[in-house]
């Protein structure tokens, strides 16, 4: 094996000059002009002439050539030694005839061998660098291994089958076999640190990689290199993500319920929070629609009904959001909501959760502030211990639990200064929105002329034809005079449809000759509103049971008899007051009037009045969508 040689820092051709010409040796026999140069090719004897600038110095076929450090990465005491060194090897280098003596000279002044500085001279001729005199500059060079090759197969054999896919082995083990293997094939035994020496020349995400997975290593050796694209302006770009928070809610009747899930969406540029929706139900395109539209619409009159001192000034469409792979940020509902309210969707790559350091940021902040809420559970089991219970000291309902978090984001958050803005984040978005006197402002984002559109255009969408007896969704029939006068066309055709999973007693179905939605109503219009999930239970029960699960009757008396039970067991089981806690936040959407702002619960529009099977009421008009959404 041929260590490597340093690149030559500088070279100078003249005549007798080695030079490469493509891995074979060149001598430049003469100089031709400023240019040019005459070189004479070693294998052929071949003699052509070659711009100066492009030749660079013979370094030999075998050699490897290493970089030379940086003089900056040494001490003043090494640079010292270095520059002694120099001294003495450049006024050797002067004299028209070195001898011997004045060699043994020099080295008797610098402490070294006379063959050390031999050396020395030969390298700075070669190099012409400071580095190559300094001790020890290239500490990096491998040194050249002095074991056989059987051994060095048997100590890879067993870093291989012990140390690498085993996350539990140790040094020792992997040392404890080479040593047996060894004696068993009767060969001379290796020192410790040089199996020592073999782990940790292995390449350390390759080791965190095979004993600990992909995901792992990736978070242990990931370089963050900051974003090709920070955000430049306020709302360029929204982080959106879902936590459980670290506190449990109650029921009316004071019982512990559940912790409830916060999705929170955060301005990347100014860090303001700008919007949430805290709820029980599981994280859904419902609760990522909810904190999106919250973020959107003005809040004036959620900030009166919460009752905070702070303005919360943070409304307009975004520009792009960045959430993570998770369903429901994938979903068709939001895609077209997305694309029908020009907000850019993008996704942080897999496995990748730094992309979103933001949100995660945001979502840490938030939960370090709940501490002093009642019910608070702490973030890990070895924090809360095993004699403590949150649901002892659980004391909110979801609204008022709404209401603490708004004053921890609006009254406390936003007015706290941020160590890496230099300010506060409602500080910083005001200057981003209307200037300051180092940066302009972007002026004012886009708001929707229609807030009553804005949610349903984020609700999940289905396509379903129109038959004569209605609609069929989610194991439920719907029915209104416009579905009567579709069918009649026979046309076999799909139409787009929406609905809201916390109240499934009424569609929005869109009409593509008035391009506009309309609320559908149940077919009996006597059935009692309910929840998607309580649907799905319903029919669930009745496929366990063999029972036709599409049978309506069927479904609403399964709700009503889990309805029953569930409120008998509300005190003996936390899953039948989870389930009625549900209830009683679904049962806000369904009357609710249309909304012109956002609080996180009661957002959905009217539904339609009642009218008879046969009347001949015209449906309500809902909403005007985007004019191609049913080519889609």
């Amino acid at each position: 094996m041929t260590d490597t040689l340093p690149a030559p820092l500088t070279y100078r051709l003249g005549v007798d000059a080695e030079v490469d010409l493509g891995g074979i040796l060149g001598i430049v026999v003469s100089i031709v002009s400023l240019t040019s140069v005459l070189v004479e090719n070693s294998a052929t004897g071949e003699r052509t002439i070659h711009e100066a600038v492009g030749l660079k110095p013979w370094t030999g076929t075998d050699a490897r050539q290493r970089p030379i450090p940086d003089l900056a990465e040494f001490t003043e005491e090494e640079l010292a030694v270095g520059r002694q060194r120099q001294d003495e090897i450049e006024a050797l280098l002067v004299l028209r005839r070195r001898t011997k003596a004045d060699v043994s000279l020099a080295a008797e002044r610098l402490g070294l061998r006379v063959s050390t500085l031999y050396g020395l001279i030969n390298d700075y001729e070669s190099e012409r660098s400071l580095t190559c005199l300094i001790p020890h500059a290239y500490r990096q060079r491998r040194r050249r291994k002095r074991i056989g090759a059987e051994t060095e197969q048997i100590i890879a054999t067993a870093i291989d089958s012990i140390y690498m896919p085993n996350a539990g082995a140790r040094a020792t083990e992997v040392i404890t076999e080479v040593q047996d293997q060894l004696k068993r094939a009767g060969l001379k035994p290796v020192a410790p640190n040089t199996i020592r020496a073999r782990l940790q020349a292995l390449d350390p995400k390759a080791v965190d990689t095979a004993r600990f997975g992909g995901m792992a290593a990736e978070r242990r050796h990931h370089q963050t290199y900051g974003t090709g694209d920070p955000a430049r302006w306020p709302l360029q770009r929204i982080q959106i993500d879902h936590t459980v928070a670290d506190f449990f809610v109650v029921s009316p009747d004071g019982q512990a319920v559940t912790r409830p899930i916060l999705t929170l969406a955060v301005d990347e540029f100014s860090r303001v929070v700008k919007g949430f929706y805290l709820s029980i139900h599981k994280p859904s395109t419902l609760s990522v629609a909810m904190a999106l539209t919250h973020g959107i619409l003005d809040k004036e009159e959620f900030c009166r009904r919460h009752g905070l001192e702070s303005p919360y000034p943070v409304w307009g469409l975004d520009d792009a959001i960045l959430t993570d792979n998770a369903a429901e940020f994938d979903s068709r509902g939001l895609q077209l909501g997305c694309r029908q309210w020009r907000i850019r969707g993008d996704f942080r790559p897999l496995g990748q959760p730094y992309f979103g350091g933001r949100i995660e940021r945001l979502v840490g902040t938030m939960m370090g502030d709940v501490r002093l809420i009642p019910g608070y559970t702490f973030n890990s089991i070895s924090e809360r211990g095993k004699d403590y219970d949150g649901r002892a000291g659980a004391a909110l309902m979801i609204e008022e639990a709404e209401r603490r978090t708004a004053i921890m984001i609006v009254d406390r958050y936003h007015r706290s200064r941020h160590s890496a803005l230099g300010t506060t984040p409602l500080k910083a978005y005001e200057h981003g929105i209307l200037g300051s006197d180092r940066i302009p402002g972007r002026g004012y984002p886009r708001m929707p002329s229609d807030p009553g559109r804005l949610l349903i255009d984020f609700l999940p969408v289905e396509y379903r034809t129109v038959q004569a007896y209605g609609i069929r969704l989610n194991h439920l029939t719907y029915q209104s005079d416009l579905l009567r006068v579709l069918a009649s066309r026979k046309d076999g055709r799909k139409y787009v449809v929406r609905y809201d999973p916390r109240n499934v007693s009424v569609i929005y179905f869109y009409n593509p000759d008035t391009q506009e939605y309309y609320d559908i109503p149940l077919r009996d219009r006597h059935r009692p509103p309910v929840a998607l999930w309580e649907v799905d239970d319903a029919v669930a029960e009745l496929k366990r049971l063999g029972h036709d699960p599409d049978d309506e009757d069927a479904i609403f008396r399964a709700i009503a008899r889990c309805r029953q039970i569930d409120a008998e067991a509300t005190r003996k089981s936390a899953a039948a007051r989870r389930r009625q806690e549900r209830r009683r936040e679904d049962a806000k959407a369904h009357a609710a009037p249309a909304p012109t702002t956002v609080p996180a619960h009661d957002t959905i529009p009217a539904t339609v009045p009642s009218t008879e099977a046969g009347g001949d009421q015209t449906p309500v008009r809902r909403i005007r969508p985007i004019r191609d959404l049913e080519g889609w």
